[in-house]
């Protein structure tokens, strides 16, 4: 499980195996109170029913709720995409720095690949 919080940049990860009763997952978004989640498809039943309690359903529901295929929470599939994102971004800066005439200083530079994947679901 993966928690950011927009506004501060904060970044909350754990990793956690539930019971039959999803009850750590249920004390975790509890405690989080998450406006947005983005879930994998095909979650089990016992799992979709404690979101659907905590965060009701439809309009009344007090999160947005996005489903995405499972394939994009594999962490192979994770890193490819950071990737992709930084190498564009790189591009892009170098783009922009041959435009304004700077010259490129790789020491100024930090990356970070993070990998992932959601427990207890």
């Amino acid at each position: 499980m993966v928690c950011v919080d927009t506004a501060s940049g904060d970044i909350v990860y754990d990793e956690f195996e539930d019971g039959p009763t999803r009850s750590e997952l249920e004390s975790r978004v509890s405690h989080l109170q998450p406006r947005e989640l983005v879930l994998p498809e095909g979650l089990s039943s016992a799992t979709s029913k404690l979101l659907r309690r905590v965060f009701g359903q439809g309009a009344s529901s007090s999160a947005r709720v996005e489903t995405i295929p499972t394939t994009r929470f594999q962490p192979e599939n994770a890193k490819k995409a950071i990737q992709k994102f930084f190498q564009e971004q790189q591009q892009e800066d170098q783009e922009q720095s041959a435009d304004d005439g700077a010259e490129h200083d790789p020491s100024n530079e930090m990356g970070c690949v993070g990998e992932g994947r959601i427990g207890g679901m």
